[in-house]
């Protein structure tokens, strides 16, 4: 008598249950949690970022700040000056343009 289909397939492993970590707030102002999100802008490939830090047991926003990354480097700049020693912080250079395959100098005369 040939086996069911149940009884041929072979035994899963089992992982243990873990517990969710918990953060107890009791009281406001206790517990603090931070968040980063990027906005589109007007114009294309400029990108703003929304920084916030909202109160775990009340769930309202604390402070927030919408900048360009630039603007944030600046003022990270100016509140530690001990921090960088060299030289302040600069954004990545973008590039004036980009080419996947760029063309031969000869075909563009």
């Amino acid at each position: 008598m040939p086996l069911p289909d149940s009884a041929k397939r072979r035994r899963h492993a089992v992982h243990p249950t873990h517990a969710e970590p918990e953060l107890p707030a009791t009281r406001p102002d206790e517990i603090r949690s931070r968040d980063a999100t990027r906005l589109r802008g007007p114009v294309k490939r400029v990108l703003y970022h929304l920084y916030s830090i909202i109160d775990i047991y009340s769930r309202y926003t604390v402070v927030w700040m919408v900048a360009v990354r630039a603007d944030v480097m600046t003022a990270v700049y100016q509140r530690d000056l001990e921090r960088f020693v060299n030289k302040p912080p600069a954004p990545p250079i973008v590039p004036a343009s980009v080419w996947i395959n760029q063309p031969d100098d000869h075909a563009a005369q």
